[in-house]
């Protein structure tokens, strides 16, 4: 009697690797702070000058007066507060937030020359900076604004060593009279999941019957 092993199961599938949790920084300026769900910041007391603001924010001087990238007609900022989140970034990370913009203002279309009273709230990657929410432009007026925000990483975003900046912030325009809310939550920042490589088929087993040598002797 020969005994033929049987086939060797199948092997089970490599699991997919789960995403390394990412460590980043928060720092915040102003009247900005962190509570167990929310980020609250304003451009009421305890604000920054629009200087300090920006040198503590990596921005050029004079950055927050400007249209941000044509995404706002361009507004005097005089104070504000902001926080920034700072870590080492890969191609395809996904940083999200939902955020309420309160504005409160009884001359919302006031303006003086060229620039508007339109407080606003702005966000900056790697100091290029855009407007997060601003009143009269994008269906923001006088009182809440809810909306989320999503930006995936390109390699436009970070520096030679992957540092990636992104900063949140509200500002007071012309004035220091009315105070603008800015309430964040829900922040997540998400990583890609790393590629492994495809390991090679494992051969199945060789089922051919074993040769048989026969003699005979006259």
């Amino acid at each position: 009697t020969i005994a033929i092993a049987p086939p060797a199961p199948e092997p089970e599938p490599t699991p997919e690797p789960a995403p390394a949790p990412i460590s980043y920084t928060t720092s915040f300026f102003g009247n900005a702070a962190q509570s167990s769900s929310s980020i609250s910041l304003s451009s009421g007391s305890q604000s920054l000058s629009q200087s300090s603001l920006e040198s503590n924010l990596g921005l050029a001087l004079g950055t927050l007066d400007t249209n941000l990238n044509g995404t706002k007609t361009p507004a005097n900022a005089t104070e504000g507060s902001a926080f920034k989140i700072s870590y080492n970034a890969n191609i395809g990370d996904t940083i999200s937030f939902d955020y309420d913009f309160n504005y409160f203002n009884r001359f919302p279309f006031l303006k003086s020359g060229n620039f508007s009273f339109h407080d606003f709230s702005f966000y900056s990657i790697n100091g290029k900076t855009f407007s997060l929410a601003t009143p009269g432009e994008k269906g923001v007026g006088s009182g809440s604004t809810k909306a989320s925000f999503s930006h995936t990483v390109s390699a436009s975003d970070l520096t030679a060593s992957n540092t990636f900046n992104l900063a949140v912030g509200v500002v007071d325009a012309l004035d220091y009279a009315v105070d603008t809310n800015l309430t964040i939550t829900n922040l997540s920042i998400s990583g890609t999941t790393p590629t492994s490589p495809t390991p090679e088929p494992t051969p199945p087993a060789d089922t051919t019957p074993p040769t048989i040598a026969l003699s005979s002797t006259s």
